[in-house]
């Protein structure tokens, strides 16, 4: 596989991401991370099949070509990283009335 900018641009991403999660998840969050990041994987996962198969997604990078059409750093480590980051960030320190609604 050529290195082309959108590789690079996973590679890029998926660093950020790693650093950002170990500096924001604690050791008494971890559970609850992994807990997270599961749930959006499947959740990520479920959809971005449904899409790529009904042609409604094209994903031009892709890890694993013959395996699978769908963008495997994207649906398996990005998406369900920027879950758990905003769930630590954001959901977790609102008011119990605002995480009902969201």
């Amino acid at each position: 596989m050529p290195l082309n900018i959108n590789f690079l641009w996973n590679i890029v991403t998926c660093t950020v991401l790693f650093i950002l999660l170990v500096k924001n998840i604690t050791r008494h969050t971890l559970r609850e991370a992994i807990v997270c990041f599961l749930f959006a994987q499947v959740v990520t996962w479920a959809f971005s099949t449904f899409f790529v198969e009904l042609h409604w997604e094209t994903c031009p990078v892709r890890l694993f070509p013959r395996a699978t059409r769908t963008d495997f750093v994207g649906d398996y480590f990005t998406a369900p990283v920027i879950y758990a980051l905003f769930y630590f960030q954001y959901i977790k320190h609102r008011s119990c009335l605002f995480r009902c609604c969201l």
